[in-house]
């Protein structure tokens, strides 16, 4: 750990070594070593980091391992912004268009996933709903039904009579006390 609260690690990315500094609770990914990686010019992407009006605002410069085990101080972003950047790379690097087909499919299955399921549950939803209501009416004419509901009307009104019991009870005991 580095006296600046920096844990230094990498990770493995194109078979290539990605220096990962750990700091202020994030892990800020090495920008040098992932253009290489990707076959991709550092000094074009820096540049563009900086023009983008997002980007712009986070690049850092961390300590970090470099390739050949010697600490550097290298630009970094933060990783949960890093994936949003390699998207964004505009290239014809093999190692990047899988990449970005990758993102391509991950960001599909997402979106596709969350709006299928949310309509098939609004569905099961409004199903139940429908169902609910059809058997209430049937039953609402049967006398057990109506059975049914004065019980459970009486079921919750218990709690509460028995609370004013209980309030009676502890004044007669009171006024027996004294």
């Amino acid at each position: 750990m580095e006296a600046n609260n920096q844990v230094t690690s990498s990770l493995n990315f194109n078979g290539q070594l990605i220096a990962v500094a750990k700091a202020d609770g994030q892990n800020w990914i090495a920008i040098k070593p992932v253009c290489e990686a990707l076959g991709v010019d550092y000094e074009g992407q820096r540049e563009r980091i900086h023009r983008n009006p997002i980007l712009s605002e986070l690049p850092r410069k961390h300590r970090v391992v470099a390739g050949d085990n010697s600490k550097r101080e290298m630009l970094c972003l933060p990783e949960r912004y890093v994936y949003g950047w390699l998207f964004s790379i505009q290239s014809k690097s093999p190692e990047l268009i899988a990449f970005q087909r990758e993102c391509y499919d991950v960001l599909y299955d997402y979106f596709h996933g969350i709006m299928s399921q949310r309509k098939r549950i609004l569905k099961e939803k409004r199903n139940a709903e429908e169902r609910i209501a059809e058997l209430e009416a049937k039953f609402e004419a049967q006398d057990e039904y109506k059975e049914l509901q004065q019980l459970r009307k009486f079921k919750k009104q218990v709690p509460h009579t028995l609370s004013k019991l209980d309030k009676g009870l502890e004044e007669d005991q009171l006024e027996l006390d004294l």
